[in-house]
């Protein structure tokens, strides 16, 4: 495919965008897509999409708040910029302002962290039997007798019980 814009090239950067309900597409050489402002892509793409979501009604000067994180002195409008906090006392200072962005980023305000299944919950007495019959190899290996005895005593307790089930 070739270069729309100088039709010399070859094109490797396909933007598309979508505007009021119009697709349109370009098809541009690396040349042409730098001229456009397209290269900007790459290392910092990250933060600098999260800096654009923060900075597309933040930066309105209503919305910028120029009190200081008692901790870093970081600002508001310096995390809007940049799309970085300074430091976790930032999100107690700046919370309300951070808020609905944090939501529109994470699709939540609240951490619950990973979720554990069913079977990562439970230990069963065979994974308790095996646990015990490693530390007690290690026990005999080093010569403590008088503790490997306590954990022999406890694997044939473990062992009855599965017995009686």
């Amino acid at each position: 495919m070739i270069c729309e814009k100088c039709g010399k090239n070859t094109a490797t950067t396909h933007i598309r965008s979508v505007i009021n309900g119009v697709v349109t597409e370009k098809n541009l050489c690396a040349v042409c897509a730098a001229e456009e402002g397209y290269n900007k892509l790459g290392q910092n793409s990250l933060m600098d999409m999260l800096s654009s979501m923060f900075g597309d009604k933040l930066l309105s000067e209503e919305n910028i708040s120029e009190e200081r994180c008692d901790c870093c002195g970081a600002t508001f409008s310096k995390i809007a910029s940049n799309g970085k906090v300074g430091c976790g006392k930032c999100y107690d200072k700046f919370r309300t302002q951070l808020l609905p962005y944090l939501k529109r980023v994470h699709g939540s305000t609240n951490h619950i962290g990973k979720k554990l299944s069913k079977e990562q919950l439970i230990v069963t007495p065979t994974d308790k039997v095996s646990e015990l019959r490693k530390k007690l190899a290690e026990l005999v290996k080093n010569e403590k007798y008088e503790e490997a005895a306590v954990i022999r005593d406890e694997i044939k307790k473990y062992e009855e019980e599965e017995k009686d089930e």
